[in-house]
């Protein structure tokens, strides 16, 4: 059986990290199907816009998850994004099914333990990037 190859974001913006509910009550990272075409880059920063409303730039690759869903086994990519706009769909999607949420809520909050592992990846790195060390 072929895996389900999906993509999608950790979207860093400012202090805070973007979380998706889903309507099961999960905290996940916006992510979906790679489309043909599609290199797994481009389709995490069509999958953050279409379920967040906000664009973003990839900062870097953050890990991979693997699970199985309805049988089926499904394989992500993560990439580490910094936000860089907020479209009008973000109002539809703002503390509805898309939050900003403070770093280490979101660590608390995540749903499942590689969510919170890939994401505890991001974190290291994006703080070594950064000029000022993020405090």
């Amino acid at each position: 059986m072929s895996e389900i190859l999906q993509a999608g974001g950790i979207v860093f913006w400012d202090d805070g990290v973007v979380l998706r509910r889903t309507a099961k009550g999960e905290w996940v990272f916006p992510k979906g199907h790679i489309e043909d075409g599609e290199s797994a880059e481009q389709a995490a920063l069509r999958e953050v816009e279409e379920e967040t409303g906000l664009r973003a730039q990839v900062l870097f690759e953050a890990g991979e998850v693997r699970f199985m869903f309805d049988g089926k086994p499904h394989r992500v990519r993560f990439f580490a994004m910094q936000a860089t706009q907020a479209t009008p769909a973000w109002e539809r999607h703002r503390d509805i099914d898309a939050f900003r949420v403070p770093i280490q809520k979101a660590l608390e909050r995540a749903s499942f333990d590689d969510t919170r592992r890939v994401l505890e990846v991001a974190l290291r790195r994006w703080v070594e990037l950064s000029p000022e060390g993020r405090g």
